[in-house]
C-alpha cells in the first residue's frame, strides 16, 4: 500500500520590514555652490533657511517640489528659494520602499541654510 503524499509546506511570506522614506543619493551634489548664490542676494547680504517638500515617484524621479517654508520675505529671499528648488530638482534620489521592499512614491523634506561665507 502506498503512503499518502506528504503535506505541502506552508507558503512562507517574506517578513515585513519597516517602510523606508525616499533618500538623496548624494547630498553634496545638491548643495548650491558659492557661484549659485544670486548676486542680488549677495549684495543685500541675504541669509535664511528654505524648507522644501520633495515628492519622489517610485522610479526615484522628482514629481514636484513645494516650498514648505521660504527663506524670508524679500525678493532676494525668493531668489534663494528658486535656487533651492532648482538644485534639489537636479539631484538623484532613491525611491521610498514599502514593507515588502518594493519601490513606492514618497515625500522627502529637506532644509537648505543660506549663509554668506566671510
Amino acid at each position: 500500500m502506498a503512503l499518502p503524499p506528504a503535506p505541502a509546506a506552508p507558503a512562507r511570506s517574506l517578513p515585513a520590514r519597516a517602510p523606508q522614506p525616499p533618500a538623496l543619493v548624494d547630498i553634496e551634489a545638491c548643495k548650491p555652490r558659492p557661484e549659485d548664490y544670486p548676486r542680488a542676494a549677495t549684495r543685500a547680504r541675504t541669509t535664511g533657511t528654505t524648507v522644501l517638500r520633495i515628492a519622489i515617484d517610485a522610479d526615484g524621479r522628482v514629481g514636484r517640489i513645494d516650498i514648505e517654508k521660504t527663506s524670508g520675505p524679500t525678493r532676494e529671499h525668493r531668489l534663494l528659494d528658486a535656487v533651492a528648488v532648482k538644485k534639489f530638482g537636479e539631484c538623484a534620489y532613491r525611491p521610498a520602499l514599502d514593507e515588502q521592499g518594493r519601490p513606492v512614491a514618497g515625500v522627502l523634506v529637506r532644509s537648505l541654510v543660506w549663509r554668506l561665507e566671510e
